[in-house]
């Protein structure tokens, strides 16, 4: 759930002193939203309306008990918190941003700039400007992130800049006790699912390079604003968002413990398909959709069925970050396939339309890539499909040792590519080499970015005959 909060310090000035003073020690128990009332100052990201509506109310509507809030003391508190000017980098303290009497501001604390539901939130506040300033309200957006990341979100969106703040240290984040974690990251994704033809019109101009430096941390990118949204990394990369499951909740706390959960998972595959079970016979007859030319092809019409050597990369979908990270690589091994006379084929679930996304802007080639919406070669491989594997799964952590190389494959990363059926975002996939119909090496992907060493499949590749 995404929220923004409208303060006013007349307000809170009532407060007793004693309250006041409790500021540093800010009870951080959050009011759900289902619970608090309608008056409140507080709404979802999608009532705007009412923000507006409490922003430019006389007097000012009476703030809830918690933080959330806005409960006596909170001013005292956050009014002394340093932000960055988006604009010029200089700091600036939220209690010059507005009247300090009876000035009203709406503050929208973002995820991060590098986050797509802080894109689409941007985009909604932005649009909504002129009620703001219709009401005398100030807007006032901040972000975790340094004030070079937030020029990358005011440039791409665009945002007007004098409106944006970056809070490198997450200072307003603390004051407020705004959710920080793993759990609240990977977990509650329900209401983003509601708008995902939202994010992606906002999203056109997309760029990774807004994600905060300390994303390996565990630090910026697992914050939670007044914007609980999902961590960009693992928010598109997993690209689904269903109901709010809380597997992952008390279980993964730390990014060291996913990837020590991840080091216990297996490379091997799962149990079927087995190398030499003759599964070669049944995928030949599958057809997928070249993305050249968008006519279907039989894979046992893609190499040599006697004593051709072929490895097939099964992504998960075209608007997965991850697999244009494994395509990238793909891509740059294809000279080694190529010389040891091997066939790179690599399918992804989606329409050929969306698989030329990818190619265009990655980029990758085209004659190489295949698409197949109605995931038959997924299905009769036995690739994982789910909610809990696509979100949830230890072996996902291994993303994290891969950021930079993830950051640079990305880098003109768009989410058109994500396929319009929503469902299939829950795919995973997996690597198979084939030596003519014999399947010799099996792996499926037992989470999300959870691949199969290249390693593995070139010494394969190289040990083995190839026509």
């Amino acid at each position: 759930m995404e929220m923004v909060a409208s303060l006013s310090r007349a307000a809170l000035a009532g407060a007793p002193a004693a309250t006041r003073a409790t500021a540093s020690r800010v009870n951080r128990a959050v009011v759900p939203a289902a619970s608090r009332p309608r008056g409140g100052r507080l709404c979802c990201r999608r009532s705007l309306t009412a923000v507006s509506a409490a922003a430019g109310a006389s007097p000012p509507v009476s703030p809830s008990p918690s933080p959330d809030g806005g409960s006596p003391g909170v001013w005292d508190a956050l009014g002394g918190v340093s932000v960055l000017a988006a604009g010029t980098g200089e700091a600036v303290q939220l209690r010059d941003l507005w009247d300090p009497t009876e000035g009203v501001a709406v503050v929208a604390l973002l995820r991060h700039f590098g986050c797509f539901c802080c894109w689409e939130l941007a985009s909604v506040l932005k649009e909504s400007m002129a009620k703001f300033d219709a009401a005398g309200a100030k807007l006032i957006a901040i972000g975790v992130g340094t004030p070079d990341k937030a020029r990358i979100l005011a440039d791409g969106l665009p945002f007007p800049v004098d409106s944006l703040y970056a809070d490198p240290e997450r200072k307003a984040y603390d004051v407020l006790g705004l959710y920080h974690g793993l759990g609240r990251t990977l977990i509650s994704p329900a209401k983003m699912y509601s708008g995902l033809n939202s994010i992606k019109k906002v999203t056109k101009n997309y760029t990774l390079k807004g994600t905060p430096a300390d994303l390996t941390e565990g630090k910026s990118c697992c914050t939670h604003g007044k914007t609980k949204a999902r961590v960009i990394m693992l928010l598109w990369m997993m690209s689904s968002t269903l109901a709010a499951i809380k597997l992952l909740e008390g279980f993964a706390t730390s990014h060291a413990a996913m990837a020590a959960a991840a080091a216990g998972s297996p490379s091997v595959p799962s149990s079927s398909p087995e190398a030499g079970s003759g599964i070669g016979d049944a995928l030949g007859g599958v057809a997928i959709y070249s993305a050249a030319t968008g006519e279907p092809v039989l894979f046992r019409d893609l190499w040599d069925q006697n004593e051709g050597m072929a490895v097939v990369a099964l992504l998960r979908h075209f608007g997965c970050p991850c697999c244009w990270e494994l395509a990238s690589v793909l891509r740059d091994t294809k000279e080694r396939f190529d010389s040891a006379g091997v066939k790179l084929i690599a399918v992804g679930v989606g329409t050929p339309d969306k698989a030329r996304i990818l190619a265009e802007r990655l980029p990758f080639p085209l004659d190489y890539l295949y698409a197949d919406p109605e995931r038959k070669a997924y299905d009769l491989l036995g690739l994982y499909f789910g909610i809990g594997r696509t979100f949830f799964n230890p072996a996902s952590a291994s993303v994290f040792s891969r950021f930079d190389s993830l950051k640079e494959a990305v880098k003109n990363y768009t989410i058109e590519a994500t396929p319009d059926d929503r469902a299939s975002v829950l795919q995973q996939g997996g690597m198979f080499v084939f030596r003519g119909k014999e399947l010799i090496y099996a792996r499926k992907d037992e989470g999300t970015g959870d691949h199969a060493p290249l390693d593995d499949v070139l010494n394969i590749c190289c040990k083995a005959p190839a026509a």
